[in-house]
């Protein structure tokens, strides 16, 4: 699959069209694949793009490039992909970017996503600097359902999030923040104590 990835963009698509057509690999199991390419791995066919940034971005346009396929690349496919990856640690550097772009594409699994942000929760997730901005960015973009997952958060990592600048971006509609959509969560009571003292400061 990185062989397929050197060639030009077009080309890129075609052969994996081709590989779908030829049944050698599911849609499911060729976006784990693309998701488990190493940019950064040495004595791989992707070194003759240059560095490593230039290899994921490779690898991030391939990914993108399923999503203009959904006959084949259907929602039921990504919730899998997601589904099996989410299961893995490290997760895969493009992991929150695809789980956005998944929900952005297929508004569906908006319910599965949240679920997959709670799992994420468990996992401790803030400790990965690079997918916690993904995350925070995935509850951006979902809103007001997103609220009792960042609930969830230790009161400590909560507290971080609150007093930095991460809830101020505008919703999809530029209307309220996320930080405002909170507050006005918290207005109706159903938040406990500790979490309601943070959002007083």
């Amino acid at each position: 699959l990185a062989v397929v990835l050197c060639l030009p963009q077009e080309q890129v698509q075609t052969s994996l069209a081709e590989l779908l057509a030829q049944q050698e690999v599911s849609p499911a199991d060729l976006l784990v694949e693309l998701h488990n390419i190493d940019p950064e791995a040495v004595h791989s066919p992707l070194e003759r793009l240059g560095e490593p940034r230039l290899r994921l971005r490779k690898i991030l346009e391939a990914t993108s490039s399923c999503f203009a396929d959904r006959d084949t690349f259907t929602h039921t496919v990504f919730a899998a992909v997601i589904q099996r990856l989410v299961d893995q640690s490290p997760l895969p550097l493009q992991f929150m970017r695809t789980a956005i772009q998944a929900v952005r594409h297929f508004p569906q699994l908006t319910e599965f996503i949240i679920e997959i942000l709670r799992t994420l929760v468990t996992k401790e997730i803030w400790k990965d600097e690079s997918q916690w901005k993904g995350f925070v960015k995935c509850c951006e973009f979902l809103g007001e359902v997103s609220i009792p997952v960042l609930l969830q958060l230790p009161l400590a990592v909560f507290k971080v999030l609150w007093t930095g600048e991460a809830l101020e971006s505008r919703d999809t509609e530029g209307t309220m923040s996320l930080k405002a959509k909170i507050s006005e969560f918290a207005k109706n009571g159903n938040i406990s104590k500790e979490y309601m003292d943070i959002i007083s400061l």
